[in-house]
């Protein structure tokens, strides 16, 4: 007989089997302690998913203790899965720790009786362990209120078919002249009305707040339409669905079409886009699907309107969350980039500020292509063609102009 498995001595106790249930332990019987890597395995694997029986641990995955106040509890929630990586906690009792699995974001789909966001879920799990004496806490204790925000999103793998949350937007006299003021343009020449380049920032934004996290993306191709002019302060309803994603060297392509309504319905901007995802393990890599044919071929024949130099505090003004890469030198540079860049959004106020001369157009129909990256510190010009077909944004690269970012007008009146 294996004296381990029997203690006569040991005192009874309460081990949490799940998060509806206790179990009272049987004189003399022995609790199987998951070590600490395992536990966490079991924390946030398929076993969730089976709420209705007490997980099974193989001989291998703990080790025999004579029966004492329990360390640790199983969290068992009810969880109806669709995708699971490792979820960002730690467990801790006493003195004792145990570290965090992994930092992967996680897409759990939807919990039962639980809303989306991670930290409702923590809180759950937290009142489950509580009467237990264990804590869990963020998985950096010490890391900035906004790092820990992001953490808290549960991000959504983006999938063809995926349908935005729809929700009211407005932007305000006040937004629109602090935004157009740190790209060193007068918000004075719209009389009122919206400058329609924003709503290229509120369509990603709308993203964000429907689970698709904008970290990294790069802006390649974007649409936008005015089938009218919109009022300042006036509420307008957001929807908008993935249409496509297609894998390239570079990492994937996601194909989003956004758009915006009025009240009684009737769309008022068209914002959709192509946005290339990157593998952060290509960082380097050419290749981000087939390249659209430049739509302004000669800058020369073009009339110059404007020109501006960026600096680091203006696009940080301009750009300070949603996506790193424009305002954040350590995730700029481990993208690949040299320095942050400013957002498609922001580069296309340039080309409305000249397309609104003398006055805004009623209606407007742009395909705008990003052909490079405009960084933080760099200046350029901004461009027309007189017969009203293109116009861009370029540099000169030593004597040669380089087209930055450039507009094929199809609708201005």
């Amino acid at each position: 007989m294996n004296t381990g498995v029997l203690n006569r001595d040991a005192p009874q106790t309460i081990v949490l089997l799940s998060p509806r249930r206790a179990r009272k332990i049987e004189e003399g019987l022995v609790t199987r302690v998951p070590s600490p890597e395992h536990l966490m395995d079991h924390l946030v694997t398929n076993r969730m998913s089976m709420h209705r029986r007490a997980p099974q641990y193989p001989r291998s995955y703990g080790r025999q203790e004579p029966l004492q106040d329990p360390h640790v509890g199983l969290v068992d929630l009810a969880v109806r899965k669709r995708r699971l990586g490792r979820v960002p906690i730690e467990v801790q009792h006493q003195h004792r720790r145990i570290p965090a699995a992994a930092r992967d974001r996680f897409d759990a789909g939807r919990f039962r009786g639980i809303t989306r966001e991670w930290h409702r879920w923590h809180n759950k799990v937290l009142q489950c362990f509580k009467p237990f004496g264990v804590d869990l806490r963020c998985y950096d204790e010490n890391c900035p209120k906004e790092q820990d925000a992001a953490m808290e999103q549960e991000w959504i793998d983006p999938y063809e078919g995926f349908v935005y949350r729809t929700e009211t937007i407005v932007v305000t006299a006040e937004e629109q002249e602090a935004k157009l003021c740190a790209c060193g343009l007068s918000s004075a020449r719209y009389e009122g009305y919206v400058d329609p380049a924003f709503y290229i920032g509120l369509a990603i934004r709308a993203g964000i707040k429907s689970g698709i996290s904008a970290e990294g993306n790069i802006n390649m191709v974007q649409s936008l339409t005015q089938h009218r002019p919109v009022r300042l302060g006036e509420p307008l309803t957001v929807y908008g669905s993935i249409d496509a994603i297609e894998q390239v060297p570079r990492g994937r392509t996601v194909d989003t079409r956004v758009w915006f309504e009025d009240a009684e319905g009737n769309r008022a901007i068209s914002a959709s886009r192509k946005t290339l995802k990157p593998d952060p393990s290509k960082v380097g890599t050419r290749g981000a699907g087939e390249r659209p044919p430049p739509v302004v071929t000669d800058i020369g024949a073009l009339e110059p309107i404007t020109q501006h130099e960026l600096t680091p505090d203006a696009v940080k003004a301009y750009s300070s969350e949603g996506n790193a890469i424009h305002y954040d030198m350590d995730a700029a540079t481990q993208a690949g980039f040299r320095a942050p860049m400013i957002g498609g959004g922001m580069g296309v106020h340039f080309l409305i500020d000249a397309l609104a001369r003398p006055q805004l157009p009623t209606t407007l129909e742009l395909s705008l292509y990003f052909r490079r990256p405009i960084f933080w510190d760099e200046r350029f010009n901004v461009s027309v063609d007189p017969k009203g077909n293109t116009a861009c944004l370029w540099k000169l690269d030593g004597t040669t102009p380089k087209v930055l970012t450039e507009a094929a007008i199809h609708n201005r009146e």
